[in-house]
C-alpha cells in the first residue's frame, strides 16, 4: 500500500506499539527519524 491508497493513517512512537498495529492489520508506510532515539512509525489501513 501507498500513502495515497490509506484512508487511514497513524504515527506511533516505537516498534511495540508499531507491531501491535501491524497484528491488526495496519501495513506500515514509513519509519522517520525522530529526535527521541527512537524512531516514528507511519502505519496505513484502508477502510
Amino acid at each position: 500500500m501507498q500513502l495515497h491508497e490509506a484512508t487511514e493513517v497513524i504515527e506511533v512512537l516505537g516498534q511495540a506499539s508499531a507491531n501491535e498495529l501491524l497484528k491488526d492489520g495496519w501495513t506500515l508506510l514509513a519509519i522517520v527519524p525522530s529526535a527521541q532515539s527512537t524512531p516514528w512509525y507511519i502505519l496505513g489501513k484502508r477502510s
